[in-house]
């Protein structure tokens, strides 16, 4: 039987994102749990796992807006990654709270990903 911590930090991500969206400080939390713990360091690794999902087609990346739910940004990876990257960047703080920099949202390809990892822990 396989755990929670036997998920690579991809799979946990799509694993998350099969019954909600995911947000960079949840990211940067993992990472924080699991690899490193300094701010700076979250950051770098959160940017590229960001980085793999959106380019790999597993996310894509957008924003919550009140009675809409979540809205893709409709650009393609390198400029989704490119925003994320500007905005968080930019901060001072590099710790960020829920969805200040970026949602992210399964592809079809994402939630079958994260549905076998997610039957993989409870088989």
């Amino acid at each position: 039987m396989s755990t929670f911590d036997d998920r690579t930090l991809v799979e946990d991500m799509v694993a998350n994102g099969v019954d909600d969206w995911v947000y960079e400080a949840l990211v940067s939390g993992n990472i924080a749990r699991r690899v490193v713990s300094a701010p700076t360091e979250r950051r770098a690794v959160a940017l590229g796992l960001i980085a793999e999902v959106l380019f790999s087609g597993l996310m894509e990346a957008g924003e919550t807006q009140k009675g809409r739910g979540f809205v893709p940004w409709g650009t393609d990876p390198g400029e989704s990654l490119s925003r994320v990257a500007d905005h968080w960047m930019g901060r001072e703080d590099p710790d960020v709270g829920p969805g200040e920099i970026v949602w992210l949202r399964n592809t079809a390809a994402g939630d079958a990903i994260g549905a076998a990892v997610l039957s993989r822990e409870n088989s």
